[in-house]
């Protein structure tokens, strides 16, 4: 900063013995003591600047730490870190990876470029470090997971298109003699990356409750049908919901490590004497996660279990204020 201390006689008025004068500002003895509290003043921003300028090294650092963790495979993380650095490093295929390092680097520079600049007492650098800090701390990302391999949805959600998922719009699909035949293709590609339908299980299906707890590929060898003619004979009468197995159990594991995943059923209430054979996620889910992951398996410590279904999800998904935690 190019200010400068001179001693000079106080003005008349002035209590002071001393003036801070700054090159190229003429000072006359009337205005003397404002023009000296206007250069204390701006000395003083100027000083604050500059310190605020050396806090975002640090959260450049910080965050760049726990990068650098995440990337080892490591556990724990600095909370004054960013929070967008950690939603990019928890991206988990190559391609993703590649873009969450490019937007860390993109963050991590403007942090930088910010802090240099505040340093040369650019103002702007400041306002514009501190207003992006301050969103990236407002920023609160959360996902929720219930601990089994298996989802479960309706059948025509699973394996028919979504611009026929309608009865009447995929009637009106099959009968026409060249749309027909590329919806039937797209369905039993469908079925085909579900294991010709063998993935798929019946959970409830009002018209015929014999066919739950039983897969699709079963369903055919049964009735003498195919895959595909299983599923039209099922959507034509009403639909059905179905639990899907296809997921992976070490993906479950590995997601269920972090620290905001949240653990939630993502299921309806169900009745305990309901014929269907619904998703065990309706009954299961909390205390599978707790006693099967925590305590017996040691995939993740038992507070973390239960904060997972309690302290973490009541202020941020379930946006209860008035929410505490005991400690």
């Amino acid at each position: 900063m190019p200010d400068t201390l001179v001693g000079q006689p106080p003005a008349t008025g002035s209590t002071s013995g001393t003036v801070f004068k700054t090159p190229g500002v003429t000072y006359d003895g009337q205005n003397a003591g404002v023009q000296q509290q206007r250069t204390v003043q701006s000395l003083a921003a100027a000083g604050a600047v500059k310190r605020g300028g050396n806090w975002f090294y640090w959260i450049a650092g910080l965050s760049l730490v726990n990068t650098i963790v995440a990337i080892t495979g490591g556990n724990f993380h600095f909370v004054l870190g960013l929070g967008i650095t950690e939603v990019t490093d928890a991206f988990r295929s190559p391609q993703a990876r590649m873009v969450g390092y490019f937007i860390d680097l993109l963050v991590l520079g403007f942090f930088l470029m910010c802090g240099y600049m505040a340093g040369k007492f650019h103002k702007w650098a400041f306002v514009m470090g501190m207003a992006f800090y301050a969103l990236d701390a407002g920023l609160t990302v959360t996902a929720d997971q219930y601990p089994y391999t298996a989802s479960s949805t309706s059948l025509s959600a699973t394996v028919i298109p979504a611009e026929v998922r309608n009865w009447e719009k995929l009637k009106a699909a099959l009968d026409d003699a060249e749309q027909g035949q590329k919806v039937r293709h797209r369905i039993e590609q469908s079925l085909g990356g579900r294991n010709g339908g063998d993935s798929i299980m019946i959970a409830s299906f009002s018209p015929e409750r014999s066919w739950q707890g039983k897969s699709i590929a079963q369903i055919a060898k049964i009735t003498n049908q195919s895959p595909l003619d299983v599923v039209l004979d099922i959507i034509q009468r009403g639909g059905a919901q179905v639990v899907n197995f296809g997921m992976n159990e070490d993906d479950v594991r590995l997601f269920m490590r972090e620290p905001w995943v949240a653990t939630a059923s993502d299921g309806s209430t169900q009745s305990l004497d309901s014929p269907a054979q619904p998703h065990p996620r309706s009954f299961g889910t909390f205390p599978r996660k707790i006693g099967r992951y925590a305590i017996e398996g040691k995939i993740i410590p038992l507070a973390q279990a239960i904060y997972s279904a309690s302290g973490l999800p009541a202020p941020s998904v379930l946006r209860l204020r008035n929410s505490s935690e005991l400690r």
